[in-house]
């Protein structure tokens, strides 16, 4: 990532799930945004420090379980009880290394599933962020929220979407994104409009951009 940064290509190795090995290798050219994805992309300090925004996804236990073996059976060709059986073995290395990362993040997105499958989202950050416009302005639209401290941690606080969010509009996200957001030109370093999504993606973009927003408002037109 460093390298990256420096405006250096570096070559990657890319891991096979189905061979449990590191196999080609990847060319990998800098831009001027630059997404780092992974188990454990905020468990080194050094490379915590080299992020503008840190993001930590958090589906609850059942939906994570759910969504794995799903993914693992379909895309991966594994059995459900080799899935099964791999939950069981790393649960303990789960906790203690990857959801102990996300008391680095900036941005934690959980989901959460309700009754009859439907999902709510809580996005929590720190508690110097003004969540208020994005709050009220979903209100307006009809999505019921709220907003909220942390008990256990005042330095974070909380938007919880409920199920309703999923059936934002492309053109209900395009005008949540332009009441809260500076012209957009600023933050993706592109001429060309978003591709902006539908539903709890939609608004996860825009909360994303929220937050790099307010993270790097001293450095906008630089590097970001």
């Amino acid at each position: 990532v460093s390298v990256l940064r420096l405006g250096r290509t570096v070559f990657q190795k890319v891991y096979d799930h189905k061979t449990g090995k590191y196999d080609q290798e990847v060319e990998l050219k800098p831009l001027k945004v630059i997404l780092v994805q992974g188990l454990h992309s905020l468990f080194s300090r050094s490379l915590r420090d080299a992020y503008h925004l840190k993001i930590f996804l958090s589906p609850e236990p059942a939906l994570r379980k759910k969504w794995k073996i799903q993914r693992d059976v379909v895309q991966r060709g594994h059995s459900e009880q080799r899935v099964l059986n791999q939950l069981e073995r790393r649960g303990a290395d789960s906790e203690k290394y990857i959801e102990s990362q996300k008391e680095h993040a900036d941005l934690v997105i959980d989901y959460v599933e309700e009754a009859n499958d439907s999902l709510s989202v809580k996005y929590t950050v720190w508690n110097d962020l003004d969540f208020e416009p994005i709050r009220r302005d979903l209100q307006r639209m009809g999505v019921p929220c709220e907003l909220k401290f942390e008990l256990d941690n005042p330095d974070r606080l909380y938007l919880k979407v409920t199920s309703l969010g999923k059936n934002l509009t492309l053109e209900a996200v395009a005008q949540l994104a332009a009441s809260v957001l500076p012209p957009l030109r600023h933050l993706t370093r592109n001429s060309e409009p978003p591709q902006w999504k539908m539903g709890f993606d939609g608004l996860s973009q825009v909360i994303v951009l929220w937050n790099l927003y307010h993270k790097n408002k001293g450095h906008m037109g630089t590097e970001a």
